[in-house]
């Protein structure tokens, strides 16, 4: 497989953990949101990276993934401060045991909810201008 059919296989998985995103906010799942928005930002990173050539691609951070990005465009340097509290979701949000006495279930609401839609909200917008314009 090349590296535009990498691209285009982790964008659009991108794309469909968005949309569930929007599922699960409505079903007040707000732990999943969170968890969820920090993987589909992750998995748009991946695409952009995979569009430039990289394979494989590891990592998980999103702030590390945007680091890589800035290497091919400086507009992820930008977009770094503005979503690296993403990775906060990674584990915390899916783990009982990655909060201090609390499952991530009870612990986060709607505001946590929207603050992650409109990082990955961003993650993406930026990754789309960057996938378009290639």
């Amino acid at each position: 497989m090349g590296k535009h059919e990498d691209s285009e296989r982790w964008w659009a998985q991108s794309l469909a953990d968005r949309e569930t995103i929007d599922v699960l906010y409505e079903g007040e799942r707000f732990y999943m949101v969170c968890f969820l928005s920090q993987q589909a930002g992750e998995k748009a990173l991946k695409a952009f990276l995979y569009a430039q050539g990289l394979d494989p691609v590891f990592g998980h951070s999103v702030a590390r993934l945007c680091e890589r990005c800035a290497a091919y465009d400086s507009a992820f340097s930008d977009l770094k401060p503005k979503v690296k509290n993403l990775d906060q979701f990674y584990i915390e949000a899916r783990y009982p045991n990655g909060l201090p006495d609390q499952v991530p279930a009870e612990f986060y609401d709607r505001d946590d909810a929207n603050g992650a839609i409109e990082m990955v909200d961003r993650v993406l917008g930026t990754v789309r201008d960057r996938l378009s314009s290639a």
